[in-house]
């Protein structure tokens, strides 16, 4: 009996640690509670936060659905990320880093960015390349991504998590990483990367990015056609 005993508490423990390792846990992040909240097309709620004269999402964008209902395929394997593009519908998003986390959202390729169906809910929209400069402008010089990233998730040579103005702004932008046109997935829990819609013409993909050892933000812009298979983060900004 004792014997018995042994070899089912045995495998008990190995069940538990092959089980710990196929479930990666990532310690969540506070997300600041507002007074102002919008819900998508999913019933994801998001809080939002007044920065300057404009309102933003404080959460990376999450749903599965276009405004109008439609379904954004859930593209997994690189080699359907990278050949998106089709004749009917291109749009599509995977989970950040493969991990399901409501924190780190998901990535969208640049296709979903410009559907006409609309990824943003009902007021508000895509942050346009002229709100990311708006946003900008609000914050210190030199000290911007200190003062929109989340105080946690951030890992590797992130010395300034415990500084005063961290998050200052509330924005808790959390490094979700990048997928890249070819479907390769990089810079997890190390960078953001937000798509930014331009304000002028033509609207080429480009995406501000926040990294864990810079305090500037960089602005990226590609003339390549094949970056609107890359996929990044959103966040919205609600209607004037």
């Amino acid at each position: 009996m004792k014997q018995l005993y042994k070899i089912n508490l045995a495998l008990i423990i190995i069940i538990s640690l092959f089980a710990c390792k196929k479930n990666p846990t990532v310690n969540p992040t506070p997300i600041p509670i507002t007074n102002i909240t919008v819900k998508d097309t999913d019933n994801n709620v998001y809080n939002v936060v007044k920065i300057g004269d404009r309102y933003w999402t404080t959460e990376n964008a999450r749903m599965k659905h276009f405004r109008n209902g439609d379904t954004i395929s859930n593209l997994l394997r690189s080699s359907d990320w990278q050949y998106a593009k089709t004749p009917t519908d291109s749009a599509a998003w995977c989970i950040a880093g493969d991990i399901p986390n409501k924190n780190f959202g998901n990535l969208y390729n640049w296709y979903t960015i410009t559907d006409v169906r609309q990824l943003a809910p009902k007021g508000y929209h895509v942050a346009t390349t002229e709100d990311w400069n708006n946003l900008i402008s609000t914050l210190t010089k030199d000290q911007e991504c200190q003062e929109l990233k989340s105080k946690h998730l951030w890992i590797e040579y992130d010395t300034d998590s415990l500084q005063d103005n961290r998050n200052k702004s509330l924005f808790t932008a959390v490094p979700a990483g990048f997928r890249t046109s070819v479907g390769g997935e990089f810079d997890f829990t190390f960078k953001a990367y937000f798509w930014a819609v331009a304000t002028g013409s033509p609207n080429t993909p480009g995406y501000y990015i926040l990294e864990n050892t810079n305090n500037s933000i960089n602005r990226n812009r590609t003339e390549y056609s094949k970056q609107e298979t890359a996929g990044a983060s959103v966040r919205f900004v609600r209607d004037n």
